[in-house]
């Protein structure tokens, strides 16, 4: 599921890139509001089914119903911003929350070069909600967007979408250098270690 995340993270945030530097279109704005929607989906089911494997109480499949019914009512609200703004409130910021608990979990029987790896991805998760389910698109005639994308651009100057791209860059890395810990210790192999090593650096 994380994998799958990140396949469709990607696409989403090509697709947002691709509309800031051409023509946009509204048939191609709900096409990458659905996309983004589905995304924060996929992560809510990682979530989901990681708290359960580790034995935590969790909600059933019933709770995409009520998400998807907010992102509708945020429709109605405000048009496709509005949907867009309430995907990112009541899906993309706890969903990334969760991942990042059920994440911060694994470090409990982790080796501490593992620790330092799950705790990067859980602060890159972390970060990554804030810029993902925080700053949403201006809503207008809503007060729906507390910060939204032009804030953060004319603070910083960057698009928002550059920031959560390095954010999945963190995550993926991070992933990786646990995934890759963990082979070193399940191996067990002063040789392989030092091959780790390397290829981590």
């Amino acid at each position: 599921m994380l994998g799958s995340f990140a396949f469709v993270h990607g696409t989403s945030e090509w697709l947002d890139l691709f509309a800031l530097i051409s023509a946009d279109s509204p048939v191609f704005a709900i096409f990458r509001t659905g996309v983004m929607t589905l995304l924060f989906m996929i992560l809510v089911e990682f979530a989901r089914l990681e708290g359960a494997r580790l034995g935590l109480k969790i909600p059933g499949r019933w709770i995409y119903a009520p998400l998807l019914l907010l992102v509708a009512w945020g429709g109605y609200l405000s048009g496709l911003n509005g949907a867009n703004s309430l995907a990112r409130y009541a899906i993309g910021l706890p969903d990334a929350s969760a991942t990042a608990a059920v994440l911060a979990l694994h470090a409990k029987d982790a080796s501490a070069a593992e620790r330092r790896w799950i705790f990067a991805a859980v602060a890159s998760f972390v970060l990554y909600g804030i810029s993902a389910g925080f700053i949403v698109p201006p809503t207008a005639d809503w007060e729906g967007d507390v910060f939204n994308y032009d804030d953060f651009g004319n603070l910083t100057g960057m698009p928002i979408q550059f920031l959560r791209g390095l954010l999945a860059c963190g995550i993926a890395f991070s992933i990786w250098g646990t995934w890759g810990q963990r082979l070193a210790r399940d191996v067990g192999s002063a040789r392989y270690t030092r091959f780790m090593h390397r290829q981590l650096a």
